[in-house]
């Protein structure tokens, strides 16, 4: 139970960190809504399953930059309050490698993206499928950042068990609705509302979230996932 927990635990704290940074610094709030258009411009792609990857790969690279660069400011402000030379140089080293990352992702988006534009790229859109799994994940993706940001602005202590909404809820519902656009079928659908349903009550049960960051959770996943594949229907 102990190595449980603390497993859980950490998830916590990384959680937290990532809110934290969301709070406190402007350029990870840029990164979250550029990777949200990435996302969202992988749907009007058709992209490759490498490509995709690289898409993924390139918005955790950026992400996973910033919040290094956040480590070191705190860091380096707690060690050295006052102004230092090589204080200086660990925050600008930091920050490079924030913009090492940025530079890389514009690389990729620009050989993933660039080249499928043309004059037909509407005409394509207008007529274009996608595979279950490939939409299934997007829209994941934009409820994991839709949930961060929410919770950027929480004012609850414990932001990975607690704060509007419940992330835990809001991809529990997110896959329940997926799977019902997936498998057209009615009971199926409501095995997975059913499952879905008991993840929320659990958080409430738990004292992790409240009532109203539940039903908040539920309703960021259900109309994400709508609108994503009402949208982008698959084959």
């Amino acid at each position: 139970m102990t190595g449980r927990r603390r497993l859980v635990d950490s998830f916590r704290f990384a959680a937290d960190g990532v809110v934290h940074a969301l709070r406190t610094q402007r350029n990870m709030r840029i990164h979250f809504v550029m990777a949200a258009a990435a996302l969202t411009a992988a749907l009007f792609f058709q992209l490759s399953k490498v490509e995709l990857l690289l898409v993924f790969v390139s918005i955790s690279f950026v992400i996973g930059a910033e919040l290094f660069n956040t480590a070191v400011e705190a860091v380096v402000d707690l060690a050295a309050p006052q102004y230092h030379p090589l204080a200086r140089i660990a925050k600008d080293a930091a920050a490079a490698a924030v913009l090492l990352s940025a530079v890389n992702a514009l690389v990729v988006g620009y050989f993933v993206f660039f080249d499928k534009i043309d004059s037909g790229m509407w005409r394509t859109l207008q007529g274009m499928r996608r595979e279950p799994a490939y939409v299934t994940f997007v829209a994941l993706g934009l409820v994991m950042a839709a949930g961060f940001a929410g919770k950027a602005k929480s004012r609850a202590r414990n932001y990975f068990q607690g704060g509007m909404p419940s992330i835990h809820t809001a991809v529990a519902f997110c896959l329940a609705t997926a799977a019902g656009f997936l498998s057209r079928s009615g009971t199926a659908a409501l095995l997975e509302f059913l499952i879905a349903a008991l993840v929320a009550q659990s958080r409430i049960e738990g004292g992790i979230h409240t009532v109203p960051e539940v039903l908040g959770g539920a309703a960021l996943g259900m109309a994400v996932a709508v609108v994503v594949f009402s949208l982008f229907p698959v084959s």
